[in-house]
């Protein structure tokens, strides 16, 4: 499938082997991660999930991958809108949490957002694509994310899936204990009692593959354990760490070198962390471990550039965990809302 201001992206090798030499070189000077990390130096507007990289990582996701770029009057490129067309449904963030317009500047004016929209359902429409999703990013991304979703609605999208998103902002947080400050009492109460376990935190390295083995089953039995399906295979989460590398971390807490809690981070854009997943499986201690590994994951992001810790939803289709809602919000997390939008093609022919 070919289209006038599109792009099927059918061949990621050669992208995926640039990131595998950019984290090469990273770790070769010691850098790893830090404020500037984007996941593809050559498109470093585009978040994690909108990559060809990513769209490398799963068979059939490369070859019916449309991406459809917008430039001003200036020639200049404003963003674009990923996805991955299937049985006539083109989604933006498929097999991931969001994926969502990138903009290339922070700001952006609402004339070139609307002419960005505009012009994939234009493209859209012309391949003969039956529908358009976007799970859109969360609202805290960029400060023009309300002209995202203004755009969307004004070409007729409608919101079709809502969720509530926590995140916790670390612009203007030089240090830990100035994040501590800020937690609520019994945040604060939970996080001495569970450092008086006397637990440590490390990152693990991406050669210690028995490590990250571990890592995920503490991940996997704490999902299971809470009637949650963990939707990631090993094999897959080791797939993406080996493809971007650096970005791509696991921190663990440990009591006497055995995993008690751990969390996978990404590095989905310039300064942003997701937490992909993160929990514990513990029972034998008096506590539970998390709060010490929350405040490693805050520790982790100041010293690494993260200017914002994405948590991710509380919400099952809607559904809100009302256990994690209050876990969240108690460790300084902010609450908004992110949204799938939609518009369905079919009513115009």
């Amino acid at each position: 499938m070919t289209a006038s201001g599109a792009l099927i992206d059918s061949d990621p090798a050669p992208a995926r082997q640039q990131a595998r030499a950019l984290a090469r070189s990273q770790a070769g000077q010691g850098t790893g991660v830090h404020a500037d990390s984007v996941p593809d130096p050559l498109n470093p507007h585009q978040v994690l999930w909108n990559t060809a990289q990513f769209a490398g990582l799963r068979p059939g996701m490369a070859e019916n991958r449309l991406v459809v770029d917008h430039r001003d009057h200036k020639n200049r490129l404003v963003g674009s809108l990923s996805g991955v067309v299937e049985e006539g449904v083109w989604t933006s963030g498929y097999s991931a949490p969001f994926g969502g317009i990138d903009l290339t500047r922070g700001s952006e004016t609402a004339d070139n957002v609307m002419a960005l929209v505009a012009r994939a359902v234009d493209v859209a429409r012309r391949e003969g694509i039956n529908r358009i999703e976007v799970r859109c990013k969360p609202p805290h991304s960029t400060p023009s994310e309300p002209l995202v979703a203004f755009a969307l609605f004004q070409a007729g999208f409608a919101v079709v899936e809502s969720d509530l998103n926590f995140y916790i902002p670390l612009d203007g947080i030089s240090e830990l204990g100035e994040w501590e400050a800020g937690l609520r009492k019994q945040a604060r109460r939970a996080l001495r009692e569970a450092r008086a376990l006397g637990l440590t935190t490390r990152q693990l390295d991406p050669e210690d593959e028995s490590g990250w083995e571990l890592a995920y089953e503490v991940l996997r039995d704490n999902r299971i354990e809470k009637g949650r399906p963990m939707r990631l295979p090993l094999e897959y989460i080791l797939g993406i760490r080996d493809c971007f590398g650096p970005l791509v971390r696991m921190l663990v807490t440990e009591e006497d070198r055995h995993t008690v809690a751990a969390a996978l981070l990404y590095r989905v854009g310039r300064g942003r962390d997701v937490v992909q997943y993160w929990g514990d499986n513990a029972p034998h201690l008096a506590v539970s471990p998390m709060p010490v590994m929350v405040a490693a994951v805050v520790e982790h992001g100041l010293h690494t550039g993260a200017s914002v810790l994405d948590i991710g939803i509380s919400t099952d289709h809607g559904e809100p965990n009302l256990g994690l809602i209050q876990f969240k919000r108690a460790f300084g997390c902010s609450t908004e809302l992110r949204t799938t939008m939609a518009l369905d093609l079919r009513e115009d022919r």
